[in-house]
């Protein structure tokens, strides 16, 4: 047998013996993934047909809104659904209450100057970060596939390669300058506030504060409202935020991302917009309902660092005044 030959198939022996396929270990995944580029209708007309596919498939719609944008600068739009698909719920849940982060599936219809596209967020990308590191690669790709081609062909339309958005070959995020926002996912979620479980279930305490700030409007800074609240079981709910203003802001900085010929449109960071709405944990532990979210710095950079270290440094203040305006509104809503 030839030397280059036996190298090869040792490698692959070591990868099996591992527990890890060769084609999944280590490879690089983008942040969202390209579903579809229909080649008519508007965002309106394809948002219609998108959401006739997510129905058509036996998945819920848990909300549908419009992204942010700055007018004066852009005129086009995006709208973005936050969906339950039970498998993808399922195997997002499959390692703990932490997988409630990733369970909501993110999927955006958004325009450009060439045209309407569909993506959603990436679960070989994502799900590396939040729900496991390692060891679920097979599953990330099965779901990947299964999403793409159900919605695309739900649509009529045939489904499209690639992904967009910043390229990682490990789901760890990575330190900014070496000191900032890196590390594991489960060393990044913050306590927003304890509830003791006889003042209510998960669901009365989630129903409280999701309509409760539904009728007090959005937040003065940033926009910040409920858009969606889902019980997930008895013991895990999650709600849905977002802010008009803090989209616009985000897809403004971002700008063309890791894209380079995205570099001369007038609003390339709408491709990101299925990084939104972010999702804030109800679980019952004990004899206490502890309501979570990620560190916003970091879920930043989850969806956002292909904007580059130097946008990061210039806007440091803001991810910590948009986690601050969610921690005030919630709490307000309690006590």
């Amino acid at each position: 047998m030839p030397a280059r030959l036996s190298k090869a198939v040792l490698l692959l022996l070591l990868a099996s013996l591992a527990g890890t396929p060769a084609e999944v270990s280590g490879q690089n995944f983008r942040v969202f993934l390209r579903i579809a580029d229909p080649e008519t209708g508007t965002v309106a007309e394809v948002s219609d047909r998108l959401r006739g596919a997510i129905e058509g498939a036996g998945w819920t719609v848990l909300s549908s809104h419009e992204a942010g944008v700055r007018a004066e600068d852009c005129a086009f739009r995006a709208q973005v659904f936050t969906v339950n698909w039970p498998e993808y719920t399922r195997v997002a849940m499959s390692q703990g209450t932490h997988g409630a982060f990733a369970a909501p599936l993110r999927i955006s219809v958004f325009e450009d100057e060439l045209g309407v596209h569909v993506v959603a967020v990436n679960p070989q990308s994502i799900n590396r970060t939040i729900v496991a590191e390692e060891g679920m690669g097979q599953e990330w790709t099965r779901l990947a596939q299964e999403l793409r081609q159900t919605l695309a062909q739900g649509m009529g339309e045939t489904p499209v390669d690639g992904q967009l958005g910043q390229r990682r070959g490990e789901g760890r995020i990575g330190r900014t300058m070496g000191i900032m926002a890196g590390g594991p996912f489960l060393g990044k979620l913050k306590e927003v506030a304890t509830i003791p479980v006889s003042e209510g279930s998960v669901q009365e305490v989630a129903e409280r504060i999701y309509s409760q700030l539904q009728a007090a409007g959005p937040g003065k800074e940033w926009g910040m409202r409920p858009v969606f609240n889902w019980s997930i079981s008895d013991d895990v709910a999650v709600l849905g935020f977002t802010g008009e203003e803090m989209e616009a802001s985000s897809f403004s900085i971002v700008g063309r991302g890791a894209d380079k010929s995205r570099s001369d449109m007038a609003c390339p960071g709408l491709d990101h917009s299925a990084a939104y709405p972010l999702n804030v944990l109800l679980a019952r532990v004990g004899e206490e309902i502890e309501i979570t979210l990620v560190d916003e710095m970091y879920r930043m950079k989850m969806f956002f660092e292909d904007a580059g270290k130097m946008k990061f440094a210039r806007n440091m203040g803001m991810p910590g005044s948009i986690e601050d305006e969610i921690k005030d509104m919630i709490r307000a809503s309690l006590f």
